[in-house]
């Protein structure tokens, strides 16, 4: 208490203002009753504060509900209003206005005014100036912004926050009166009563902050002059240019020569095309940095995917024509996968899903290989076949296409086919880019099954299979005239050489039978002449037989 008043004669001085008297209490029970008394002596200026929220102190102190929703909503109802007014102006109003003509547009026969289009934009305007009403509402009824608070200057109220319990009645109180308030305080229960002071300079806005204020008042005026100067004046010179090279750049397409800076191309390699920085991974490839097998085509662990090489493999990259020489002279070989990666292959164990990989390979081995390999993978597809015809007229030199059944390629492990794919090899492009992973390893499956079709045999498919299949080509023919799938793949499969040979054996043996029959019948006739007419019978009936084999003899 001594402690109090010391520090309150210390406020008391001639430049300091008195605000009001400060009341401490033991207990949240003595508080509501400090502050029910003073309603009913008729105090209405006081506020009360404690550690936490006190149950009754509302009605106790008097606090009356807010006024804030009843200003918003009349905020909100001339905003409607401003609406409504700032569309008709600038879209319904005709006459030309002296402050503003607005935009009176016919637009597809639309009427200038309709209140049903206006209703977005007066609904934005009535949630834009009612925020800020809320806004700025709370901060006038509560009396924000306060540059200081006198209260904080008490060193008893610092109390407030841990176990202070106090009632602030203001000297602006028309009961207020200092010495009968403070009897009043004290007969209410209150334990210490306080003398509420500040400095008077405390209390006005200090140089600086009116200095601040007045800049950011002129920087808001500087657009608008900004705006009006852009607006109703004309200048001849181009606009403003910051950085006049970002607005004057060279813009090249992507299969464009390098421009020409100062006699030199702008680029070493004389394309504006840029390679990929070393080490760049597409987004959603990340993996592929782990999985060898599955983006590369090489086998898990080999030296290659290890030590300081780099992971982002790429097995050909000729770039000059030494380089390209070079590299079909010594090919680089890798440790190439010799079976299909771990995702594929648990594709693969289901025949639902086998099929569906196989379906996917084939679309799109027929959108992407088709044009050059051909739809049936023998290198005649019809860029290729109009590349050979140019070739003919001596207009291109065009590299006739790799049919999928030589038998270099066939005997090509599966990894070295993806890098193929991947990275181009030859006159084929990569097709990395265009092709994800997956679908990379696809085409190779139904690649290696067109392959398998040409070199397998009746053993090599099952009986039900089989039966199956030819079930399904033509479930409903019987003629046995039709010749099996089997047989018609092994003679599509025969050379011309083989062809030929079997053609010659058949008219051998054709003209053998003709000449033996002809020999069978001159005998016949010999035999009949000197023969009596009843053996010449008998031995005729006996004959009859004979005369229908192949070597006319005598069928006894």
């Amino acid at each position: 208490m001594a402690e109090s008043n010391a520090i309150n004669e210390s406020n008391t001085s001639e430049s300091s203002e008195f605000f009001g008297l400060l009341a401490r209490y033991e207990n949240p029970d003595s508080l509501v009753n400090g502050c029910h008394q003073a309603r009913l002596a008729g105090y209405t200026k006081m506020d009360a504060f404690s550690p936490f929220p006190v149950h009754g102190i509302d009605g106790a102190i008097g606090i009356q509900k807010t006024k804030l929703p009843i200003i918003v909503f009349c905020v909100a109802l001339m905003a409607c209003g401003l609406g409504v007014f700032l569309q008709f102006y600038t879209n319904g109003y005709t006459n030309h206005s002296p402050i503003f003509p607005g935009y009176p547009f016919k637009i597809s026969g639309k009427p200038m005014y309709s209140l049903p289009a206006n209703i977005p934009v007066i609904f934005e305007v009535i949630v834009l100036l009612s925020a800020f009403a809320a806004f700025f509402g709370m901060w006038i009824l509560n009396g924000l912004p306060k540059l200081a608070n006198p209260l904080f200057r008490n060193q008893e109220f610092r109390r407030s926050t841990s176990d202070g319990f106090f009632l602030f009645i203001e000297k602006a109180d028309g009961s207020f009166s200092e010495t009968g308030t403070r009897g009043e305080l004290q007969q209410w229960g209150a334990v210490s009563v306080d003398r509420i002071t500040a400095p008077e300079d405390e209390l006005q806005v200090p140089g600086y902050a009116k200095l601040g204020i007045l800049i950011v008042a002129s920087l808001i005026l500087v657009p608008p002059v900004v705006i009006y100067r852009a607006q109703y004046t004309k200048n001849p010179l181009p606009r403003m240019h910051v950085n006049p090279d970002m607005d004057r750049q060279f813009r090249g397409q992507t299969q464009d020569a390098s421009p020409i800076v100062n006699g030199n191309p702008l680029f070493a390699d004389d394309r504006v095309m840029r390679k990929d920085p070393p080490g760049t991974i597409a987004r959603g490839e990340l993996a592929r940095l782990e999985d060898s097998m599955f983006y590369h085509g090489v086998k898990e662990g080999s030296a290659e995917m290890t030590g300081d090489k780099p992971k982002d493999l790429i097995s050909h990259s000729v770039e000059t024509a030494d380089d390209k020489e070079k590299a079909e002279s010594q090919d680089v070989e890798l440790d190439w996968a010799e079976e299909f990666p771990r995702q594929i292959k648990s594709v693969l164990s289901a025949n639902a899903s086998g099929m569906a990989i196989y379906n996917r390979g084939k679309q799109r081995f027929d959108v992407y290989c088709s044009a050059c390999h051909g739809y049936a993978g023998y290198g005649d597809g019809h860029v290729s076949n109009r590349g050979m015809a140019l070739n003919k007229q001596q207009k291109a030199e065009w590299v006739q296409a790799k049919s999928m059944f030589d038998p270099k390629v066939m005997s090509q492990p599966v990894g070295r086919i993806f890098d193929t794919i991947t990275n181009g090899r030859g006159a084929m492009a990569p097709y990395r880019s265009q092709i994800p992973a997956a679908d990379r390893w696809a085409i190779i499956v139904f690649v290696k099954s067109m392959q398998i079709s040409k070199t397998a045999t009746e053993k090599d498919v099952p009986q039900d299979a089989r039966l199956q299949r030819w079930e399904q080509v033509d479930p409903l023919k019987n003629d046995q005239t039709t010749p099996p799938p089997e047989a018609a793949d092994s003679e599509a499969a025969d050379s011309e050489a083989g062809q030929a040979e079997k053609n010659k054996a058949e008219k051998n043996k054709a003209e053998k039978n003709k000449a033996e029959k002809n020999k069978a019948e001159k005998g016949k006739t010999a035999e009949s002449k000197a023969a009596s007419p009843e053996k010449s019978t008998e031995e005729s009936s006996n004959k009859e037989p004979s005369a229908e084999s192949p070597s006319g003899e005598p069928g006894n």
